[in-house]
């Protein structure tokens, strides 16, 4: 909970204490049968614990009865009523340890909710004395729901960084309706008590459970939505996963630090005051902000020298290609914006468009942080993983040139327990991950990465190691540079201790290139063709497997002594 969020709920707890301490002291009586029936009633409809997963606060039809207590009984009363059944309420609730400071500010809520709604139901008594409880109920359960939704609302929307606005309309203003039905079922209540008590029975039984039903039956549907559009979300999250995890990472190592970024990312939004739709639209940029690489050929992205000028104009190119792939994915929040411009940078040295400092989106300055922070701390195919500290101590020298100020200060404050949070929960699709911890995190691996993934990882490797050669092939200036350079491609993919390479001339094979440890053994070797085993395998232009080696004969030289 932020600041903000923990100082407004002490305000409003102190408000709503001085309140109920003035009634204690001033405590009057009235009815105490209908009080005990009231208190009764109210406590044991909140232990139903009517909750509506969707909002922040929760609704009960407990609120009749405090409706019914503001007509009938005195406000020291009804506020007894009224803490009692938010308490129970919350007690029933709560699964764990109950938090003092939140069933505190509950209660105040409660409390500040009865005194203003006693005060318009008394002042509207006396203004409209003819229409008596048809007009004064109403009101005081319009108050009673703002009242008591307001703060519980405001403190959603300052800990979730989400517009007061949004979480008002999204949580709290459906259930008014409601409230305004209650005063009705409230009026009836006061009503019927001038009845015989069989037929207050009679009347009062059957609508109290068409309620209980109307009530159980809108929040089951509520909750139903909710876990539908939840369900959604995780399945979209996991097939976003799942495209970048084949598209977007061109090296095994690297399949973890997409839910590394998305963590962090998510993290340092919520903390920097990002809304809700924001930070989906973060995390959602977190997993596919390079899917634009998909244009860009292998052979640059994983060129481990320096790129030349063509290849980094062509490399420019994915941030606007990955935000139009997003864009036509028709995300509810915008993702687009994010990706196109994750590579800008804060002095406006960067691309595509050049943005500088507040000119960027502020999605963007989290997301290009925390793209280079996890990047440095990561295993790469040029190089190893940085120890956290070192990589932080880059971003501070990057701070005010390439990077936000304000967000590389708040990564370095945030970094260890952001780390901690990536390691200790799962991605979205555990399927498709396994974990490998960053550099000084001093957390062992998890689990071994999928097989699929594996062979798109060695498939990538070979072109990588073919592309490197073909690179050394070019630039070699002679043949036995060239071999030395095949020998140590070769030794990657396989393991070997000498390598030989044999000329043939008048039906005899000469050792020409000779690497490895038996370089002894094998200088100046001629043997003749079609005896032994290599010459058995240049006859007929085949690979000979297990064969016995000795079969050579090395000229009477033995391995051991070579």
């Amino acid at each position: 909970m932020t600041n903000w969020a923990t100082i407004y709920r002490i305000a409003i707890l102190i408000l709503g204490a001085g309140f109920a301490l003035r009634q204690m002291i001033h405590w009057t009586g009235g009815n105490q049968a209908v009080f005990i029936v009231y208190l009764t009633l109210n406590t044991l409809t909140s232990l139903l614990r009517f909750g509506v997963p969707t909002a922040a606060g929760t609704i009960s039809i407990g609120f009749v009865f405090i409706l019914a207590s503001i007509a009938q009984l005195t406000l020291s009363q009804t506020l007894v009523i009224g803490v009692a059944g938010v308490l129970a309420f919350h007690l029933r609730e709560i699964k764990g340890r109950p938090d003092p400071l939140n069933l505190a500010f509950q209660a105040a809520v409660v409390v500040l909710g009865i005194e203003s709604a006693h005060a318009v139901y008394e002042r509207m008594i006396i203004l409209l004395p003819a229409e008596g409880l048809a007009a004064a109920l109403p009101m005081a359960a319009t108050m009673l729901f703002l009242v008591t939704a307001f703060p519980v609302a405001a403190t959603a929307a300052l800990t979730e960084g989400e517009l007061l606005r949004r979480v008002w309309q999204q949580r709290f203003l459906w259930s008014l309706p409601y409230y305004l039905a209650g005063s009705a079922l409230a009026g009836l209540l006061v009503g019927v008590q001038q009845m015989p008590v069989w037929q207050t029975a009679l009347m009062v039984v059957p609508m109290l459970f068409l309620v209980y039903r109307a009530y159980g039956l809108q929040i089951d549907f509520i909750s139903s939505e909710k876990k539908h559009a939840e369900e959604l979300a995780s399945l979209q999250m996991g097939m976003i996963e799942a495209l970048a995890l084949t598209i977007e990472r061109k090296d095994i190592t690297g399949i973890d630090q997409l839910h590394r970024m998305a963590v962090y990312c998510v993290g340092l939004g919520r903390a920097s005051g990002l809304s809700e739709e924001a930070l989906k639209a973060l995390r959602a940029a977190a997993v596919l902000h390079d899917i634009g690489q998909i244009a860009v050929p292998d052979h640059i992205i994983m060129k481990p020298g320096r790129l030349t000028p063509e290849e980094f104009d062509r490399l420019k190119l994915h941030p606007d290609v990955g935000a139009e792939i997003v864009e036509r994915a028709r995300f509810g929040y915008p993702v687009a914006p994010i990706i196109r411009a994750h590579h800008e940078r804060w002095d406006g040295a960067g691309y595509p468009r050049g943005l500088a400092g507040e000119h960027i989106p502020l999605e963007a300055r989290i997301l290009a942080a925390v793209d280079t922070f996890v990047a440095l701390t990561s295993n790469r195919h040029y190089r190893r993983a940085l120890p956290l500290e070192r990589a932080i101590e880059i971003l501070r020298e990057e701070a005010g040139r390439s990077l936000d100020p304000r967000v590389v200060h708040l990564l370095g404050e945030m970094y260890p327990a952001l780390e901690q949070e990536a390691l200790s929960t799962p991605p979205a699709n555990q399927r498709l991950h396994w974990r490998e911890p960053a550099a000084g995190s001093g957390e062992p691996a998890l689990a071994q990465p999928p097989e699929f993934l594996s062979s798109i990882a060695a498939a990538r490797r070979e072109e990588q190691e073919v592309l490197e050669f073909s690179r050394i092939l070019g630039n070699s200036l002679n043949l036995h540079e060239s071999l030395s350079a095949l020998a140590r491609n070769l030794r990657k993919a396989i393991p070997f201790n000498t390598m030989v390479l044999y000329m043939m001339r008048d039906r005899r094979l000469e050792a020409s290139f000779i690497e490895g440890d038996n370089y002894a053994l094998f200088k100046g070797l001629e043997l003749a063709l079609g005896r032994g085993v290599t010459g058995r395998a240049v006859q007929e232009r085949k690979p000979l497997i297990n064969a016995d080696p000795n079969e050579d004969g090395f000229g009477g030289r033995h391995p051991e002594k070579a």
